[in-house]
């Protein structure tokens, strides 16, 4: 029963039950700091994405057919853009071609077939 006692008795001594406001600041404060801490890692995260983001689409980019045509190349496809043309084959003449270019397209036909 003494025991008993005790405990009510530490209970009701207990910061907590005697000054409730004060624990309720405290806590108030610690969800604010915890709030703020979250805040700044998500935004870390985010730039860390966003460079990771960055360099990946660079790769890409210096990866892009599109980047080979602006050094001057083109790409040769069928007429109808499905079947790429990358040899000179003899039954190549006389078929129609679509010459890709940095900027637009044109049309060709294959006139003559020149073997390195």
């Amino acid at each position: 029963m003494e025991f008993l006692r005790n405990r009510l008795t530490r209970a009701e001594n207990h910061y907590a039950l005697r000054e409730p406001r004060h624990l309720v600041e405290l806590r108030s404060q610690q969800l604010d700091e915890l709030e703020r801490r979250a805040e700044t890692i998500v935004m870390n995260s985010g730039r860390l994405l966003r460079g990771r983001l960055d360099a990946a689409a660079g790769r890409l980019n210096a990866l892009s057919p599109r980047r080979v045509l602006e050094r001057g190349f083109a790409m040769v496809t069928s007429e109808d853009g499905r079947n790429l043309i990358t040899s000179a084959q003899p039954e190549l003449l006389g078929k129609r071609v679509k010459i890709d270019l940095a900027s637009g397209s044109v049309g060709g036909i294959i006139s003559n077939i020149i073997e390195n």
